[in-house]
């Protein structure tokens, strides 16, 4: 596992599966209902959908849902001024 690679990354990971990812999710969603309190969960798949979701859009409705300002905020924070960059190093033939 790369050494800034969070520990708990499982996509594209050697040796990890998304059956443990589950797992994890699972527990958190019992513990958090046994000891009643909120199980939120928030996913991001950047690789499939960062170059065709429109950021505006998106940020417009999750703020629409009536989400804590200081989250939204933090959000919109991290979609600023992104760029990407593919790095290729074979022969794509279509």
């Amino acid at each position: 596992m790369n050494r800034n690679q969070s520990n708990l990354q499982f996509g594209f990971t050697k040796d990890t599966s998304p059956a443990i990812a589950a797992l994890l999710v699972s527990e958190a969603a019992l513990d958090s209902k046994q000891r009643r309190v909120p199980f939120i969960l928030g996913t991001l798949d950047s690789q499939k959908a960062f170059d065709v979701v429109h950021h505006d859009i998106l940020l417009d409705k999750l703020y629409h849902t009536g989400i804590n300002l200081s989250v939204w905020k933090l959000v919109k924070g991290m979609y600023e001024g992104l760029t990407s960059k593919v790095k290729y190093s074979q022969i794509f033939h279509i």
